[in-house]
């Protein structure tokens, strides 16, 4: 996006930052879970710890991306452009099983010096969702059963995320 609209580069470079310091805030939410799974004492605190310490830099970031770098991205990049590296990061890395975990909206991240934008949410993968639902959401509730197995959420059915106002 830096090649197409300069203009972008400071704060394409705050999101490549704000990557930095979200990378190593993700490994002791890992551990801190795979420690609660195997219930050790004090886990379900460390976690929430964890998840807070997280929280405090994946949300304003997640935030930026949104309001700031996803209003450049239309008007500093072509649609061609945008489908041809959404195809190469988003699409093709991944198999169909992954897509269909993904559901109909990702958020894909790369850092990539060959990406065309360094940081940004992926334009939606649409399949249509009565095929993605029919061939995919069973595997999909198996899977999260099987992560929640034996923990305080196993019960809590999934419940939709209600969209801002």
């Amino acid at each position: 996006m830096v090649q197409c609209n300069p203009d972008a580069a400071p704060l394409v470079e705050r999101m490549n930052a704000d990557h930095r310091t979200i990378e190593p805030a993700i490994a002791p939410v890992e551990e801190a879970a795979r420690d609660l799974r195997a219930d050790h004492p004090g886990s379900g605190e460390a976690l929430g710890a964890a998840l807070s310490r997280l929280s405090e830099v994946l949300l304003p970031h997640l935030e930026r991306e949104e309001r700031e770098m996803m209003t450049l991205v239309p008007t500093s990049i072509t649609d061609a452009q945008w489908r041809a590296w959404d195809q190469e990061f988003s699409i093709e890395p991944k198999g169909m099983q992954q897509l269909g975990k993904e559901g109909t909206g990702s958020s894909t991240v790369s850092t990539t010096p060959r990406a065309i934008t360094s940081c940004t949410s992926c334009r939606p993968y649409r399949v249509s969702s009565c095929c993605a639902s029919w061939t995919f959401d069973i595997r999909h509730r198996h899977d999260f059963a099987a992560l929640w197995k034996g923990t305080d959420a196993a019960p809590i059915p999934s419940q939709p995320i209600p969209k801002a106002a």
